[in-house]
């Protein structure tokens, strides 16, 4: 929404988890305040209360903001329904539509009827003893398998009565369409159910772009790496929209290639007493930067589930990748991001990110 990183925006933990809500500011816009200031109708239709309610502040920019006064979260095929009610009183399609889905997420519970669609075979059984999961934990994982595959039918479906919406608006074929996700989910990889890691498991997402019709090339799929701070870069190139670029840390993959990506996580679950952790990686290397040391390497060519840690056969290319992180966490970080002090973080790391500015 912003096309910046955390440690430029400083939003590091969603409302739920540590009641931080969205702040903006006249330096740093949101996509729903461009748009608006760019003369499009905005709106957002969420389905989950609790995470992305008004009292998050992520309506900022929005003319028309769904409360979803509930915290219960709401199913795929009655946002569709308000969503398209909506639609059908819109004048033309210059608007920017936010539609938020909850459904492929935990607890897995699929509706009845795609409950039981997705059944164990070989294929499923092997995936999971590739991907690593401990034997203990196998047959859990082949099951939560099948019914996250079960709610991803189930939204796959109903995203589809939404384009048909659209085509019957005749918003679709001249519209520009993103799909794309917050996170996958571990379903038992590196021993994590849900989503609290940096794994490639939960980092890697869809990303689905849909020009307006007679722009770009059709069926086309990026080998480069792209982060999901690129969606609105994208957006604003290829529309030739007036946003504040400047804020922009993304970059349209459409027109540019990017060496590497970066990404942080707050407060792991799965490590206790970790505060944060970084990782940077490009398309053969991942490199984990943690809060209590225990620093990781994978070789993502040879070992892309990262399941084998060679940081103790390749420490200069450690060194190298940690000192471009450090780098990049300077760039982009802006004041008020910074960390809690924790005594557990090592001495080193520390100090180097004392001198970042990310703990005092």
């Amino acid at each position: 929404m912003t096309s910046s990183y955390p440690a430029r925006h400083g939003v590091l933990s969603n409302f739920t988890s540590f009641q931080q809500p969205v702040v903006t500011d006249s330096e740093l816009q949101t996509a729903a305040q461009m748009f608006r200031q760019a003369g499009y109708r905005t709106a957002a239709f969420i389905s989950s209360g609790l995470v992305l309610g008004s009292h998050t502040g992520i309506g900022a920019g929005f003319q028309t903001f769904d409360p979803l006064r509930s915290r219960a979260p709401r199913i795929a095929s009655e946002t569709v329904k308000v969503v398209t009610d909506w639609l059908a009183k819109q004048r033309d399609g210059r608007f920017f539509l936010w539609v938020h889905f909850w459904d492929p997420h935990d607890p897995y519970s699929p509706p009845p009827e795609y409950e039981r669609l997705f059944k164990s075979d070989p294929d499923v059984e092997q995936y999971v003893r590739d991907t690593g999961v401990a034997e203990r934990h196998r047959s859990e994982a082949v099951e939560a398998n099948n019914l996250y595959d079960g709610e991803i039918r189930f939204t796959d479906h109903w995203i589809g009565e939404l384009f048909r919406a659209m085509q019957e608006h005749g918003v679709y074929d001249p519209g520009l369409i993103v799909l794309t996700s917050d996170h996958g989910e571990g379903l038992m990889q590196h021993g994590n159910m849900h989503h609290s890691d940096l794994f490639n498991d939960q980092l890697d997402i869809p990303l689905i772009i849909k020009l307006p019709e007679g722009r770009g090339q059709k069926n086309r799929r990026l080998q480069n790496l792209v982060s999901i701070i690129d969606v609105l870069p994208l957006i604003a190139e290829e529309l030739d929209l007036p946003f504040a670029r400047e804020q922009f840390d993304g970059l349209n993959p459409l027109r540019h290639e990017r060496s590497f990506v970066i990404a942080e996580q707050q407060r792991s679950r799965k490590r206790p007493g970790v505060r944060f952790n970084f990782i940077l990686r490009d398309l053969e290397w991942k490199y984990f930067l943690y809060s209590g040391g225990d620093d990781r390497l994978y070789d993502l060519k040879a070992d892309y589930h990262e399941i084998n840690d060679v940081i103790d056969l390749h420490t200069e290319l450690a060194e190298s990748m940690k000192a471009e992180l450090l780098r990049q966490l300077e760039r982009h970080r802006r004041s008020g991001s910074g960390l809690e002090v924790n005594e557990e973080i090592p001495a080193d790391v520390r100090e180097q990110l004392k001198s970042l500015g990310y703990v005092d």
